[in-house]
């Protein structure tokens, strides 16, 4: 009886990695952002946000193998508080979004970096075009959501993308020798996660 009592003891001690295992989470768009921004004219920075995504993320800090990002999100939404260059941004000198209309990224691995910090490696699909890129992220919480809708979990993240790698080469010299857009953008993310 002894033996079938060490077993269970055994057995009991195994049972922590499956209570640990990855919570999934819901991008909350009310409270989340995709910021970027670009050099203009070599002077100054010009700003935008895309207005839509969606996603789904899975993450415990104790099942890492277990712990994903899928994020989706439409060129369409794109908005740098002018018409006349969202239009253009979605035309083919840029985003191109009537045969791309979404920017896509699905994780491949996350890695512990320090207390709450990961890298998270993954693909990132843009304009056709699929790279390799490596995101640190910093996770806060979870925590108790104050009415009662579960389980919160925030991520941020910068980093920057050459724009030129996607495809996205448009430019215009300048009279002074200089360029009208840099061809690195800095892109940052904040999302606030909704357990279902």
């Amino acid at each position: 009886m002894w033996i079938l009592s060490v077993l269970g003891a055994l057995a009991i001690l195994f049972v922590p990695s499956a209570v640990h295992s990855a919570q999934t989470y819901q991008i909350d768009p009310a409270h989340s952002s995709i910021v970027f921004s670009v050099a203009h004219l070599m002077v100054s920075r010009t700003t935008g946000v895309f207005r839509e995504f969606s996603g789904e993320i899975a993450f415990s800090p104790d099942d890492l193998a277990g712990s994903f990002v899928r994020v989706t999100v439409p060129v369409s939404g794109i908005d740098t508080r002018h018409e006349a260059r969202d239009e253009h941004l979605r035309k083919t000198d840029f985003f191109d979004a009537e045969h791309f209309p979404e920017i896509t990224f699905v994780s491949r691995e996350i890695t512990s970096k320090e207390e709450g910090r990961y890298d998270v490696t993954g693909d990132m699909t843009l304009r056709g075009v699929t790279k390799e890129v490596v995101i640190p992220v910093q996770v806060l919480g979870p925590v108790l959501h104050p009415f009662g809708k579960g389980d919160v979990l925030g991520i941020s993240a910068k980093f920057q993308v050459d724009r030129r790698e996607y495809g996205l080469t448009w430019n215009r010299i300048m009279d002074n020798g200089g360029v009208l857009l840099g061809d690195i953008v800095d892109v940052e993310v904040n999302f606030e996660l909704n357990s279902p």
